[in-house]
């Protein structure tokens, strides 16, 4: 792919599943070009609730953010269209949403 090409790598694959464990990701909204995904992992990072301001995953099925710097849960029920159940635990420590 040259530089001159407008498409980002997230136009070229298809991901459904994905997993950033333990790695300080904090760059929430670049993730929404992933129009596929189903099921996010984000365990054990620094995301807060601004991280999620704007961002929309459509066909998100799964998102688990334990162990993050949250501290409500306004802005996640509004990344997918779809109504989430909660399962939550003081903290931050246990935190995932699912359809």
């Amino acid at each position: 792919m040259s530089f001159q090409d407008k498409r980002t790598i997230c136009q070229l694959i298809t991901v459904r599943q994905l997993y950033l464990d333990n790695c300080g990701f904090r760059e929430v909204y670049l993730l929404q070009e992933l129009t596929q995904l189903r099921e996010l992992t984000l365990k054990h990072n620094t995301i807060s609730n601004s991280d999620f301001t704007g961002c929309q995953l459509r066909l998100l099925q799964m998102l688990d953010v334990s162990d993050n710097r949250l501290t409500f849960l306004d802005n996640l029920t509004n990344i997918s269209s779809c109504l989430f159940e909660l399962c939550e635990s003081q903290q931050n420590r246990q935190v995932i949403l699912c359809r």
